[in-house]
């Protein structure tokens, strides 16, 4: 898996956006470089299985298992439209996005059970 530089951490994509350093689609756009295979070191040190799962906790599981194949960048920005359009609560255009996508269930439905128990949606 390739190392990143330039993107931040699940961890610290998670506290830069709780502390209002860096947007919502900004967010996205770490996390979901996790999904194309880019790895930090931090990121399996950041499991936090004492804590209830959010988000970027099922993503990372996800991302994280042993048997995970990395996105093409056309799924991965799918995938960021799917998870922003989830957050916003936009129904319509999250509806078309699962329709069209064609990436496995599994990689994305845990993610957006936990966006819609934050969201309220």
């Amino acid at each position: 898996m390739a190392m990143s530089v330039s993107s931040l951490c699940f961890q610290e994509a998670y506290d830069a956006r709780a502390s209002g350093r860096i947007d919502l689609d900004a967010y996205l756009t770490h996390i979901v470089a996790h999904y194309r295979g880019l790895r930090h070191e931090s990121d399996e040190e950041a499991k936090r299985r004492w804590l209830p799962s959010g988000f970027d906790d099922e993503v990372r599981d996800i991302l994280l298992s042993e048997d995970y194949q990395p996105f093409d960048d056309a799924d991965a920005t799918a995938l960021h439209k799917i998870f922003l359009s989830a957050f916003q609560g936009e129904v319509p255009a999250l509806r078309t996005l699962l329709s069209s996508s064609t990436a496995a269930t599994e990689y994305y439905l845990r993610p957006l059970v936990q966006i819609s128990t934050r969201e309220g949606d």
